[in-house]
């Protein structure tokens, strides 16, 4: 049975205006679509959030402490930045998946006023994010018919298992 990963991590509560919460839906529906009967596991990162990869790790040799610039930290919650360290550090780079990412871009737009010449292109992004959250979601959900790895959905955020890859 197919499992999908969903994970939130905005400060937003579900039904506010989280944008990224509305991406990870669009990946969902088309996925449960595809394995009515699948497990779906949601994780809400800001309500339970994971510790974040410590100096043992980084030094191991898992990370590059060079890879993540401060600006690049400060960029997206700190709930989710441990959990992307996490995924793309043992999934990505020790087992050697894919990890795909889905970014809705001007994301403050509607809520910070010097943005508001913005907000045109913060919905166009927006628009295009659930189109690829959604056709994604479908293509993932195609791809893990049959599998028993998990498809892991991280918040606008997607890594997924192939056969091929998780084969190594």
């Amino acid at each position: 049975m197919a499992t999908l990963l969903h994970l939130d991590s905005s400060l937003w509560p579900a039904g506010s205006a989280s944008v990224s919460r509305t991406v990870t839906a669009a990946f969902r529906r088309p996925w449960e679509d595809q394995h009515p009967d699948g497990t779906v596991v949601h994780r809400d990162l800001d309500g339970d959030p994971v510790p974040h990869l410590g100096a043992a790790a980084t030094t191991a040799g898992l990370a590059d402490p060079a890879v993540h610039t401060p600006d690049q930290a400060a960029a997206i919650p700190s709930t989710l930045k441990a959990w992307l360290d996490q995924v793309t550090v043992l999934l990505g780079d020790g087992l050697g998946m894919d990890v795909e990412f889905i970014v809705p871009e001007l994301t403050l737009a509607h809520s910070t006023p010097a943005m508001a010449e913005l907000i045109p292109l913060a919905e166009a992004s927006l628009v295009k994010a659930h189109e690829e959250a959604a056709a994604k979601g479908k293509a993932a959900a195609v791809r893990a018919a049959g599998e028993t790895r998990p498809l892991t959905d991280l918040g606008g955020y997607a890594a997924v298992c192939t056969d091929e890859v998780c084969a190594r």
